[in-house]
């Protein structure tokens, strides 16, 4: 999921092996997303409820002005602009 919100990280591995990756086609920062998403998941699993939801709860916290300023903005201006209603 792309939302928009993207940080560069270094990462190192073979020369040989990101060149045959490379080859192939394969993207090193798709896989390395994936990987990452699929271990925070396994994380998350791993939590004992009380902590999980005490997360879940500050996360929220965190991210409470970004809700309100987007509820705002659809109750001033609808859920899609006039430039994405032309059909």
């Amino acid at each position: 999921m792309d939302d928009g919100n993207r940080v560069t990280v270094t990462i190192e591995v073979s020369k040989a092996l990101a060149d045959q990756a490379s080859e192939v086609g394969i993207d090193i920062a798709e896989v390395a997303e994936r990987a990452l998403r699929d271990e925070w998941r396994r994380v998350l699993d791993a939590m004992p409820p009380a902590e999980r939801e005490a997360l879940r709860e500050k996360v929220r916290q965190e991210i409470q002005p970004e809700i309100e300023r987007y509820n705002a903005h659809v109750e001033k201006h609808g859920l899609f602009s006039d430039r994405w209603r032309r059909f």
